[in-house]
């Protein structure tokens, strides 16, 4: 993580900035329920990042389009979040 809380804090929130933030200050709670599966905010943070480096190394850029095929809403949002900081052009 790029900070310590209280820098965190103080930074505009977007998905990405949300989550690093929850992870650095909420890491051993509860991220994610979905059908018998959980992680924490830390797993999850982890799982994003090296999630988004795959996206890098593939050759993903900010402004790239990113698809993610995923079967319902909730199991869609921890894999859109990498995407989001690679590919910040999102549609549902």
């Amino acid at each position: 993580m790029s900070g310590s809380p209280a820098d965190i804090a103080f930074r505009e929130l977007t998905p990405v900035s949300h989550l690093e933030r929850a992870a650095a200050v909420f890491g051993d709670r509860t991220a994610v329920v979905d059908d018998g599966f959980t992680c924490t905010y830390a797993e999850l943070w982890d799982w994003v990042t090296k999630f988004a480096g795959v996206l890098a190394e593939h050759g993903a850029q900010a402004g790239d389009r990113v698809c993610v095929l995923a079967p319902t809403p909730t199991s869609c949002s921890p894999r859109t979040t990498p995407c989001h900081s690679r590919a910040p052009s999102w549609s549902p």
